[in-house]
């Protein structure tokens, strides 16, 4: 099968459909074999790719991220999975006057080797010890499968519809 993922930058997607098909490609695929074979998904990003995270824990990868602000959300460091510092500090900034939160991803073009030498050191630890591997990784299925799962999407999401609803009749969303 074909990962369409290699295809997401080639538009127009029926384009690349039509021709996947004249290959002779039966079936197109977005991105389950690359989390189904993997033992570690790397994502030592800017920003937060939450989906891509939760689709690792769910495949039963470690996942191997960045310190960019959403992240703690779903990765708690050596639990379930490996928080790479940096990022935060480099990309993201508060205005002391203002108290706005601003970004600068201009970093990002420039190979920064201190993140280098943390990604590989956080790498080389995982290959080495096995066990401590399969612990992460075991966590993280488990938190992905009792933490973000839909029933709890829906009871979050109806909590926040209730509030404004409430807020929107007069009422207090604390109430």
């Amino acid at each position: 099968s074909f990962q369409l993922y290699s295809a997401r930058n080639f538009p127009p997607l029926d384009g690349v459909l039509g021709r996947l098909a004249k290959l002779g490609y039966k079936q197109v695929e977005g991105f389950g074999g690359l989390y189904a074979e993997a033992d570690v998904f790397a994502l030592p990003a800017a920003g937060l790719h939450c989906l891509s995270v939760l689709r690792a824990f769910h495949a039963g990868a470690v996942c191997v991220t960045s310190d960019a602000p959403g992240y703690e959300e779903l990765v708690a460091d050596g639990v379930a999975g490996i928080v790479i510092p940096g990022r935060r500090s480099t990309i993201y900034g508060t205005d002391p006057e203002s108290g706005w939160r601003w970004d600068d991803y201009r970093p990002m073009f420039r190979r920064d080797p201190v993140m280098v030498g943390r990604l590989r050191q956080a790498l080389h630890d995982l290959c080495r010890d096995p066990d401590r591997r399969w612990a992460i990784a075991d966590r993280a299925l488990a938190v992905a499968r009792t933490r973000f799962t839909m029933g709890g999407w829906r009871q979050g999401a109806m909590e926040v519809l209730r509030a404004a609803l409430e807020c929107g009749s007069g009422g207090s969303p604390s109430s």
